[in-house]
């Protein structure tokens, strides 16, 4: 079994799963483990969306992501993760139900230097 590798740039804890298996109570589960003492809110569950904020997405990469295909959009979500990891030193978990997937040219949606 491998560990989690966190340090400056590898802070992302992917959270992955299929639609409707099991990812809320999971994020249940690690809210209340890691915040003890608060209320659970369904609402402010820790490991959020990180990869399908289309608006901060549009905001770091300068474009209109409506415009391209999944395909294209994966070196600018790549980016993006990789920007949203740098320098951090807690672990941020964050729910996907999107395949790994990289592009023909090897850039991958979930870059493993920004992940933990």
């Amino acid at each position: 079994m491998n560990s989690a590798v966190f340090g400056p740039d590898r802070t992302i804890v992917w959270l992955a799963s299929y639609p409707k298996s099991g990812n809320t109570w999971l994020r249940a589960l690690l809210t209340k483990y890691l915040c003890p003492d608060e209320p659970i809110d369904l609402n402010q569950l820790i490991g959020g969306p990180l990869t399908f904020e289309r608006s901060a997405l549009d905001d770091f990469a300068a474009i209109d992501s409506s415009l391209y295909s999944p395909a294209a959009l994966i070196p600018y979500q790549s980016a993006y993760h990789r920007s949203f990891a740098l320098g951090g030193m807690q672990p941020t978990f964050a729910k996907t139900h999107s395949a790994f997937v990289t592009t023909n040219d090897g850039v991958a949606l979930f870059p493993q230097e920004a992940s933990a």
